[in-house]
């Protein structure tokens, strides 16, 4: 089963311009920007990424509320053919190299694709293009910041201990 679709969706863990350090693949979660995209997604056979517990995926400690879908995109087939690298592009579709943070609004290009393993099977969804729409930059950040919060920088200069001011 190959559907396509195209989803306006929010992106967590996006590895869209390299492959994953670690499995060698492109992959991101992707939240849904809305019950109509969702929609869109359960509509194909997909379904809500799960743990190995059973519990549905979570990005609610990231400040992102929402079923969460994941997209993967290999680098080779089995039989050893090389996939070209997803295409990502501005919303005017201009190629684009910075990396996409946490939050990164964007509409994806994909097809669906049929598994099994370990005697489950269902439908998963590869991606081969990402378009964005709002860019929050990857900064690195692992946690949202807080509006109005404490910052480092807003401290006094370091005062200069001397002998006279230990007691």
């Amino acid at each position: 089963m190959k559907d396509e679709y195209i989803v306006d969706v929010r992106l967590i863990y996006a590895k869209a311009l390299s492959p994953d350090k670690e499995t060698g693949i492109y992959a991101m979660d992707m939240i849904p920007i809305d019950k109509d995209e969702e929609t869109k997604l359960t509509s194909i056979g997909l379904l809500p990424a799960k743990r190995e517990t059973g519990d549905l995926v979570s990005h609610a400690n990231l400040g992102f509320e929402g079923n969460v879908f994941r997209a993967k995109r290999k680098t080779t087939l089995k039989d050893g053919t090389i996939l070209p690298p997803p295409i990502v592009t501005d919303s005017q579709s201009n190629p684009i190299t910075m990396l996409l943070g946490h939050g990164t609004i964007a509409r994806v290009f994909g097809t669906t694709y049929d598994w099994k393993m370990n005697g489950k099977s269902g439908v998963a969804a590869g991606f081969n293009r990402v378009q964005v729409i709002d860019l929050i930059p990857y900064t690195g950040k692992t946690v949202p910041t807080i509006k109005g919060g404490f910052v480092a920088s807003n401290l006094p200069d370091a005062i200069e201990e001397t002998k006279d001011s230990i007691i």
